[in-house]
């Protein structure tokens, strides 16, 4: 039988199988492999695998296998079968499942692709939207990652991470993108991705490392509206995987305005975070980075310098110590002078500050409870230069802060001084605390020309934490062999840095320019104190 007449036989039965179908079917080879009796030139693989959830259908879609030797008379008849049901938008998404799956040389199949859309003309966008459709319902349908839509950037990066082990050889998502994309740029225009569910998108940005192709009026149409899409664009941004990546065309000062002054709680804050905080996900110092840096340090401080209290609840709805991390490396990366930020709202971040301290406090029964090792001050990540480097600014904001910002770090001080009585994690929560607040007064070494009102701000929190915390830290403290073996070789990580750290400021501290104000301190450390601490060693 000559090639001509197999390719003839394959298309009618084709024709049967298409006109059967009532909806886009992702395993459309399976059935045609009932019609079809395959040949050496034209024949089916992979079709009759075993399920496993690694596939998106659970199963190998299978490939239509087109040797050399039929390529020249297969291509015929595709084209005239194709052009038999133009205008028809079902037979033409099966009839593209069928050509996605077609294994042969690139050149042949990328004819075949061409072919296709040329016959169809303008019909590729629609086909395209009702197979994204069908992808939405079924593409890996039997994973469930999450159970609602997502609302924040976290949100959408869980999903993100999610999909990154969503991939295989061929993947309908990519082959369904060619319709409207066919070369392998890695953009796609926005509106093609507005009718994706979250996993499709999420394997286009999080594995694919897709971006996103607009305007900037089509982005702020959609983030405007849309908490969703906001989220959606801003993790786009965030989840930066590429080292020369270059900021999107679109991106610009008032979709980041948007993202700060309408979203600050669900996307401005991670943002901020990411660029100015501690972040652990892929971060480039590229041109999309210094872009964001650029944009959010005008957006922010256009909002921080009005000096009334209008504005000023996203100032309380910073996270500990992440959001403050990032204000205060804010600050010092952008010479932002501490008298910029007008008096009100020092006030406002200090208060916000000390109830998120408090917020604790009130928690407490969660930290002590069995096997809760939950660390609120993050202490393991003290070593961090932008964390050291902002206590240093969280010092200075309370040593200018009124008289009941005062009593109230007075009153969390003797909260946690009764859990250095109760079991291991009673002791474990108070002692962060404690070496949080000690390296916060500690930080002095970063401060210069304090005013009077400051320096005896300075010795009323050393005497309420003499006077509270101070006596059962050390105490506890000497039961380790970090503090009383002189010939300890350990070095300092970030799972002990907590008590290196205090012993080094302490050594910085003595003799320094605020010894007045610290003599009664080290006074009492002495009177307590049994063993020679690092910080009085050579």
């Amino acid at each position: 039988m000559s090639s001509a007449s197999k390719s003839s036989d394959f298309f009618k039965s084709l024709s049967s199988v298409i006109d059967s179908k009532t909806k886009p079917d992702w395993f459309i080879l399976k059935e045609l492999d009932k019609h079809y009796e395959g040949n050496k030139d034209l024949h089916f693989s992979f079709h009759d695998g075993p399920r496993t959830r690694e596939y998106p259908f659970q199963a190998h879609q299978g490939y239509l296998c087109v040797e050399a030797s039929a390529e020249k008379d297969f291509r015929q008849g595709f084209i005239e079968f194709v052009r038999l049901y133009k205008g028809n938008e079902l037979a033409l998404c099966n009839i593209y499942i069928v050509l996605s799956q077609i294994s042969s040389n690139d050149k042949f199949t990328k004819s075949l692709e061409d072919d296709f859309k040329a016959i169809i003309d303008g019909e590729c966008e629609t086909i395209y939207n009702r197979l994204i459709v069908a992808l939405n319902k079924d593409y890996f349908n039997h994973h469930h990652y999450w159970g609602s839509e997502p609302k924040t950037v976290q949100d959408w990066l869980d999903i993100f991470r999610s999909s990154q082990g969503f991939h295989n050889i061929t993947d309908p998502v990519i082959d369904v993108k060619k319709l409207v994309q066919p070369n392998k740029r890695l953009h796609l225009a926005y509106r093609h991705i507005l009718v994706m569910k979250p996993l499709l998108r999420a394997t286009l940005m999080g594995w694919y490392n897709f971006q996103l192709e607009a305007t900037t009026e089509e982005v702020l149409q959609a983030i405007s509206t849309s908490p969703t899409e906001a989220a959606f664009v801003a993790a786009s941004i965030l989840d930066d995987i590429g080292p020369e990546r270059k900021a999107p065309a679109w991106l610009n000062r008032e979709i980041v305005e948007v993202f700060v002054k309408k979203y600050w709680e669900t996307i401005g804050k991670a943002l901020f975070v990411h660029v100015y905080g501690i972040s652990y996900r892929n971060q480039n110092e590229n041109e999309l980075f210094k872009s964001l840096q650029q944009l959010l340090h005008e957006v922010i401080l256009e909002r921080i310098q009005p000096n009334d209290a209008t504005d000023v609840l996203w100032l309380q709805e910073f996270d500990l110590p992440d959001t403050y991390i990032a204000f205060f490396w804010w600050a010092i990366e952008n010479d932002v002078p501490f008298t910029n930020v007008p008096k009100v709202k020092r006030d406002l971040i200090t208060t916000s500050l000390l109830t998120a301290v408090q917020k604790i406090v009130n928690d407490l029964v969660t930290y002590v409870a069995p096997d809760n090792n939950s660390d609120p001050f993050r202490s393991t990540e003290f070593l961090n230069e932008k964390y050291q480097r902002t206590l240093g600014y969280v010092l200075l904001y309370l040593l200018d802060a009124p008289d009941n910002n005062i009593k109230q770090l007075s009153s969390i001080c003797f909260a946690f001084k009764p859990m250095y009585y109760g079991g291991y994690e009673a002791n474990l929560i108070a002692s962060r605390f404690t070496d949080f607040i000690l390296l916060v007064v500690l930080s002095i070494d970063h401060l210069k020309d304090l005013s009077q009102e400051m320096r005896a701000n300075l010795k009323k929190i050393l005497d309420i934490i003499g006077d509270s915390v101070l006596i059962p830290y050390v105490h506890l403290s000497e039961r380790s062999s970090d503090i009383w073996d002189i010939d300890s070789k350990r070095e300092t990580s970030y799972y002990n840095a907590s008590k290196d750290l205090v012993n080094d400021k302490m050594k910085r501290t003595i003799g320094g320019a605020y010894t007045a104000e610290f003599n009664d301190f080290f006074s009492l450390m002495n009177e307590i104190k049994v063993a020679q601490w690092p910080f009085e060693r050579n």
